[in-house]
């Protein structure tokens, strides 16, 4: 539960939590979140955390056997993808095929994240019940914990794209022991990822949480990862996010359910919608239940 009694934290802090008042405050300091990558999830007691690490823990599995698993579900995959998929991407290249198990609702170690906030906010009203929240994470952060330590090729930052796909590669291709998270997009983009500006964050470490890998990439603790200093101030919030030296390294933003029906009414107007985000039949038929999603949809209407 969030802990509504904490003070506004009294200096800047690498991880915080802000409950914006109103959509309006939420939209403003979003807009100056120039450079970061967001993630809607539609409970926001939920942790960061992949569907492979959701599926060991659910199930009981051995997190020490989660590279072999993966290792193993990739190889099947691609021994049958021809049966299914007419372009096929290189057999050699794991993050690729990854991706399309991923994007066929399969268990892999993949992150999805958004360039937009908005497309974010569309994943955390999805079915949510209760307050929601949007994670935002400053892409230079991760950019930072890659290069130049552990880029393959020595280059350094130029060619950022090129190098952060070999790496992930690499370390896809070996049983992680470093504690890390990358982020990387595909060099093939599915019709769906261009529409949600779609990227990945990629664990190293598939023995540990996602947000073990996160918290030694941000440099800080896991616990805080888990529980966040907390930026009750709108007006310290916006300090926080348009101040270089203050900004914090991720933010969780929680969405107030009193105020989701205003951002699902509005998230519309701005071409974000269920048959935007799933180009095709079946984004355009889930579009049909759009009235449903709200808590009263004619008192919402006549607003």
């Amino acid at each position: 539960m969030i802990d509504e009694a904490h003070d506004d934290v009294g200096e800047s802090k690498a991880v915080v939590l802000w409950k914006p008042t109103d959509w309006t405050i939420a939209k403003e300091v979003a807009n100056a979140m120039s450079g970061w990558l967001f993630r809607g999830q539609s409970d926001a007691e939920w942790k960061l955390e992949t569907n492979l690490e959701r599926g060991a823990d659910g199930s009981g599995y051995d997190r020490d056997d989660l590279y072999l698993y993966e290792k193993e579900a990739v190889e099947d995959f691609q021994r049958q993808a021809h049966q299914y998929l007419t372009h096929l991407p290189d057999a050699k290249g794991k993050l690729e095929w990854l991706a399309l198990i991923q994007h066929h609702g399969g268990a892999t170690r993949l992150l999805d994240v958004t360039q937009s906030f908005y497309v974010a906010a569309y994943f955390a009203m999805d079915g949510a019940k209760s307050d929601a929240a949007v994670w935002a994470i400053h892409r230079s952060v991760l950019r930072q914990s890659i290069v130049p330590d552990k880029t393959l090729d020595g280059k350094g930052p130029a060619g950022y794209s090129n190098a952060e796909r070999r790496l992930v590669e690499y370390f896809l291709g070996v049983p992680g022991v470093e504690l890390g998270v990358m982020h990387v997009k595909p060099w093939w983009l599915s019709e769906r990822m261009v529409a949600q500006q779609g990227s990945f964050l990629v664990p190293e470490a598939l023995r540990s949480s996602f947000g073990q890998n996160l918290a030694k990439t941000l440099g800080i603790p896991a616990k805080e990862i888990a529980a966040p200093a907390i930026v009750k101030s709108d007006d310290r919030m916006r300090t926080e996010v348009n101040s270089p030296n203050a900004s914090p390294k991720a933010v969780k933003i929680v969405l107030p359910k009193t105020i989701h029906n205003t951002i699902r009414l509005e998230l519309p107007k701005m071409n974000i919608t269920t048959a935007t985000l799933y180009p095709g039949l079946d984004g355009y038929i889930r579009s049909l239940r759009y009235p449903f999603t709200f808590s009263n949809w004619r008192e919402d209407l006549e607003e």
